[in-house]
């Protein structure tokens, strides 16, 4: 990335994921937070953490805002069915 402006790395970022850096780092951290609340019993907040949140009410938000759900509703509605929700669809 020698060479390149913060504007242009921004610019090509977006035009590479379709995304901003920050909406691209969001979204891998609600995928892995996805992956922990259907394969794991770990609590809200430990997963917050493990998925570099730097609470569990940010990361609530964060995970309602993205997915339409809380991560306790995601979790139990996760158990019911097997088809489930990911951050990037």
């Amino acid at each position: 990335m020698a060479n390149l402006s913060r504007r242009t790395f921004f610019r090509l970022f977006r035009r590479m994921t379709g995304s901003s850096p920050q909406e691209y780092r969001t979204r891998l951290k609600l995928k892995m937070a996805v992956e922990l609340l259907t394969s794991s019993e770990l609590s809200i907040g430990e997963i917050a953490m493990r998925c570099g949140f730097s609470d569990s009410n940010y990361f609530c938000r964060v995970f309602r805002e993205y997915l339409s759900t809380t991560p306790r509703q995601f979790r139990l509605n996760a158990s019911k069915s097997p088809a489930v929700l990911r951050p990037d669809s």
